[in-house]
């Protein structure tokens, strides 16, 4: 337990994540499905996906919305990175959900969390992102750039295994989570 509070407490330094809320899981792709399941999305929520994103996001969220009737709405991206404009009139439309990595997999584009989680606040959108592809490398905050949630591979810029990796949830977002599922070492015992 002394190894795993440890990691836990490197990870929420690394992020910018309450050592609390940090979870353990096998990559990135589980991690972001239990906090998309967690949402508890009905039929026709409207999930934010930049049109290039990495397929761990891409399907995770198809996944999501082909079994319950949401809607995944594709942010157009034609300079290959997402365009703030173009998110401002999404979520005006209207989005519960924008699921996206903070660093793009195939030009190396950083996505400005900050920009991008006052926009999703602003609209009540929840903001979910995978940070695999910078965490490590480049400083991260999640509380201070106002991501609700990330999911995060360690075999990246963290040189650790694939099968390995964790995930986030703030302190204000937790609330809007319901786990799908339960384990003994995923509660408070006091």
């Amino acid at each position: 337990f002394g190894l795993l509070d440890e990691s836990r407490r490197m990870f929420a330094q690394l992020t910018g994540a309450d050592r609390r809320r940090v979870a353990f899981v096998p990559n990135a792709s589980y991690g972001l499905n239990a906090i998309l399941w967690g949402l508890n999305l009905k039929k026709g929520s409207r999930v934010l996906v930049p049109e290039n994103e990495f397929p761990a996001v891409v399907y995770a969220v198809r996944a999501l919305v082909e079994q319950i009737g949401a809607k995944l709405v594709p942010i157009c991206c034609p300079a290959g990175s997402l365009d703030l404009d173009r998110l401002r009139v999404l979520l005006r439309k209207g989005a519960d959900v924008l699921a996206m990595s903070w660093v793009q997999y195939f030009n190396g584009f950083r996505n400005d969390l900050s920009a991008i989680g006052r926009l999703c606040h602003d609209q009540g959108c929840f903001f979910l992102v995978d940070v695999t592809q910078g965490a490590g490398a480049i400083p991260l905050n999640m509380r201070r750039d106002g991501v609700d949630a990330i999911a995060c591979g360690t075999q990246k810029w963290l040189l650790g295994q694939t099968g390995g990796g964790f995930f986030s949830i703030s302190a204000n977002a937790i609330r809007q989570v319901n786990p799908p599922y339960g384990g003994w070492l995923g509660y408070d015992w006091a």
